[in-house]
């Protein structure tokens, strides 16, 4: 048999090489109370090696779907977590490439949760039941978990919806998110 994959879904992973402690410190003496933080580091010019490898990594992401543009940040902001913090599933309309940057996170932090974009069977063909876990595969899963590991950075399509459950654990999750555009 021979199975073509046309519509994938795609997420890249990226290792950030650059010490984000510096705006890690700069965000926890500024804003105290966490939660949302409209900080635009590209137009603010905070931490510039950090933005030129952001750029770059999202470029090489780009290129990787054989796009011919350039692409540049268009916003980016801070989600310092909280207890009891969460984010509904979302997506960033009007931008082509979306990104999460772990600037704290940890093994037990609550993960990035990314839905399949595609539509819900709803004639059940895996005979799921109720309470039962389901045996998916590539081909039909319906979310995927990244761990919010420090310094772990997920590049996708903005398109995608994505999510934070209900945030449980008492470890730091400090994310640096963002959107690009041509």
């Amino acid at each position: 048999m021979l199975i073509d994959k046309h519509f994938p879904t795609v997420i890249g992973t990226f290792d950030c090489p650059i010490d984000t402690s510096g705006l890690v410190s700069y965000i926890e003496r500024n804003y105290k109370d966490g939660g949302f933080i409209h900080l635009n580091i590209f137009k603010e010019g905070y931490m510039p090696e950090l933005t030129r490898w952001i750029s770059r990594s999202v470029n090489e992401f780009a290129q990787a779907h054989n796009h011919k543009h350039y692409y540049k940040c268009t916003d980016s902001w801070i989600n310092d977590y909280r207890l009891n913090g969460f984010q509904p599933y979302h997506s960033h309309q009007g931008s082509v490439f979306s990104l999460a940057l772990f600037l704290e996170g940890s093994e037990n932090s609550e993960p990035l949760i990314f839905k399949s974009p595609n539509a819900i069977d709803m004639k059940n063909p895996m005979n799921v039941v109720h309470g039962q876990t389901p045996n998916y595969n590539e081909y039909n899963i319906p979310r995927v978990y990244y761990k919010a590991l420090k310094g772990k950075m997920y590049v996708f399509r903005s398109y995608v919806e994505h999510a934070v459950d209900l945030k449980k654990s008492a470890d730091k999750r400090i994310v640096l998110s963002a959107n690009f555009d041509f």
